[in-house]
């Protein structure tokens, strides 16, 4: 695993400069990130994990990417013991139409 990490960072170095300069600009890169791979992140052990907390921001609009980036995949998800987790947090902070939808 060390070296899939270290392959990330590698990768992702040459676009650090400019968010960091920025007082929030490392947390948006990082937050499109998580969001762009939720699929993969939310059935993977550790990765759900994150995806959950991502639901649990307020005021960022993480968790409207979050949920719309998802939309149409609950069922599936909800079959598989990590990505469950991840279903059931959607089901606490999804709104009204959200929840209708999934239901």
């Amino acid at each position: 695993m060390p070296g899939y990490i270290e392959f990330f960072l590698e990768a992702k170095s040459a676009h650090y400069v400019e968010p960091a300069a920025d007082c929030y600009g490392c947390l948006r890169l990082l937050l499109s990130t998580i969001i762009a791979n939720a699929l993969i992140l939310s059935q993977d052990p550790f990765g759900n994990y994150v995806v959950q907390h991502v639901f649990e921001l307020e005021g960022s609009g993480a968790r409207t990417e979050l949920l719309n980036q998802l939309e149409g995949q609950y069922r599936h998800l909800s079959m598989w013991k990590y990505s469950s987790n991840v279903v059931e947090k959607y089901l606490k902070y999804a709104g009204e139409e959200q929840f209708a939808c999934i239901i």
